[in-house]
Formats: structure tokens, C-alpha cells, sequence
């Protein structure tokens, strides 16, 4: 493989803002979509489409052979974790808790990657990247309000969020060691390709069912924003950004969802931000810096 000019620092963390913002928008678009598509359509949708997409310009771009078969197994794998587990969960546990909830437990990614990462071997646990994830997560308490939040009444939807936020975070930390031996997107397209084969036996019924009794083609609108610019556009970018990083630096970037999502309200619906927005946003800054400079910089290698 040739060599590549690496990137400067703040161009990966830029990848990785880039990333936060397109996934923020992900709730407000899907309790638009859930109007007209069951959740299970949506996931499909986001995948397959996205599938289609990577393989478009893969197959025009980069076209790299797979050093090894057993790899399709590791890409299926990651596919499982990092795709459709992951969105089935997180898209059906939306629906059965509130926002609230979800934004809070879905601040366990990067509390599961610090520990996974360790188990693995991956990365170590340090002081300073462990006090930094505490630090971020204390500003997401801060910015939620977490007295107000009752996660009684909606068990089950919580699980599904929780257990979505463990599964990716077994993706982001199983899928560095292959990151390091393919260009990102031949991983990402390879995750996708395998994922919508994987999510046929989860969607099939409710595909059927839509296609029975379509809606009008402008409901679909919606749908395409979400497989391009909150799928294709930030996972795509996310992979590239954790080729290069640690998969706790990664993970660590979801705390700028719940940021992001206010400041969109306050574009969009006219919110009005107080001390606490600008206390939580210091935290969570200061952790995200925190888990970067714990690590320091790591040397792009070949792509």
C-alpha cells in the first residue's frame, strides 16, 4: 500500500466533531421518521443504503484485496456490534424511554470502552484519561439535570439503550486491530455490506409490510437525510478518526451529543442557554482534552 501524508491533529479531531454533530441530529429525525416507519425499517434503511453507498466509491476509489479470508468473519463481527446491534437497539429503545434517559445512559460508551479497552489489552487506564472520562461525564449530569430524570416506568428501554451503548463500545476497541491493516474504507464498507445481510432476518417482516402499503414518497425524505448525513457521512468519517486514535479518545467524543442537541434547540426552537449549559460544556471539553493529551498523538501509519 502507498504512503499517505497524515493528518494534523486537530484534523482528526475536527473528523471527530464532524461525527457528533451528524449523530445529534439522529434522535430529532427519527421520532420524524417513526411516524411513517417502524424502527426496524428505518435501521435497515440506514444500512443498506449506506452499504450501497460505501460500495460506490470503494469500487471506484480504493478496491483493496482482503489479506485474508477469516477477515470477512472479523468484518461480520464488527458489523454485528457496531452496526446492527447498535441501531436495532438504540432505535427500538428510543421509542419505549424518553430522550432524557437515553441521552444519560447513552453516556456509558466511553465508561464501557475505558474498561473493555483495558480488558483487551488495548490501552492502558491511566489516572489522568480515567479522571478525564469522569470529569465529561459529571458535565453530561450537569447539562441533563440528572435529578429530573426518572428512569422508572421504562425498564426496558433503558436496557436497550445501555446494552446498545456496551455494543459499541465492544466495536470501537475489537476493531482497532484491523484498522490497522486496512485503509478505513475498505473496513467500514466491508462492516456495512456483511451488516445488511445480517439485518435482513430483523427487518424482513417489516419491510414486507411497508412495501404493501407504502407511504408517499415525500415521508422518505427524512429517511435519506438520515442515511446520509447521520450514517454514511459520520460513520464513515468515525472510522477514519479511529484508525488513527484510541478507541477511549473516539468513544469520549459522544459526549458532545447531549451539547450539540441543545445548542440545535436553541437554533431551531429558540431555547435560551444558561450558566449550567456553560459550566457542562467546560467539563466536557476539558474531559475530551483530558483522554486526547493521556495518550498524546499517535503517527499515521500506510493507509
Amino acid at each position: 500500500m502507498g504512503k499517505s501524508l497524515p493528518p494534523s491533529f486537530w484534523q482528526t479531531h475536527l473528523w471527530l466533531l464532524i461525527t457528533q454533530v451528524a449523530f445529534s441530529l439522529l434522535p430529532t429525525l427519527g421520532k420524524e421518521a417513526f411516524r411513517q416507519f417502524a424502527p426496524e425499517v428505518i435501521a435497515f434503511m440506514r444500512i443498506s443504503c449506506t452499504a450501497l453507498l460505501l460500495a460506490i466509491i470503494f469500487f471506484f476509489f480504493k478496491r483493496e484485496r482482503l489479506q485474508s479470508r477469516s477477515h470477512v468473519f472479523h468484518f461480520a463481527l464488527f458489523a454485528l456490534f457496531g452496526v446492527v446491534a447498535n441501531q436495532l437497539l438504540f432505535l427500538n429503545g428510543l421509542k419505549l424511554t424518553k430522550a432524557a434517559n437515553a441521552s444519560l445512559l447513552i453516556a456509558t460508551i466511553p465508561l464501557f470502552t475505558l474498561v473493555l479497552a483495558a480488558l483487551f489489552r488495548r490501552e492502558r487506564i491511566t489516572l489522568i484519561k480515567a479522571a478525564g472520562v469522569l470529569v465529561a461525564f459529571a458535565g453530561i449530569a450537569l447539562l441533563l439535570n440528572v435529578s429530573e430524570i426518572r428512569l422508572g416506568g421504562y425498564a426496558l428501554g433503558n436496557a436497550m439503550i445501555v446494552t446498545n451503548a456496551l455494543s459499541y463500545s465492544i466495536f470501537l476497541v475489537i476493531s482497532k486491530p484491523l484498522l490497522d491493516r486496512y485503509h478505513p474504507l475498505t473496513v467500514i464498507t466491508w462492516i456495512f455490506l456483511l451488516g445488511s445481510l445480517e439485518m435482513l432476518p430483523f427487518a424482513w417482516s417489516p419491510v414486507v409490510t411497508m412495501l404493501r402499503q407504502p407511504p408517499p414518497g415525500a415521508a422518505f425524505i427524512i429517511p435519506a437525510a438520515i442515511v446520509v448525513f447521520c450514517t454514511f457521512l459520520p460513520y464513515l468519517l468515525n472510522t477514519m478518526a479511529l484508525r488513527y486514535s484510541s478507541s477511549s479518545l473516539v468513544a469520549i467524543y459522544t459526549y458532545l451529543q447531549p451539547l450539540l442537541g441543545t445548542i440545535l434547540a436553541v437554533i431551531w426552537l429558540g431555547e435560551k442557554l444558561d450558566a449550567r449549559f456553560f459550566l457542562a460544556a467546560t467539563c466536557i471539553f476539558t474531559g475530551i482534552a483530558m483522554v486526547s493529551l493521556a495518550r498524546g498523538y499517535r503517527a499515521w501509519k500506510n493507509v
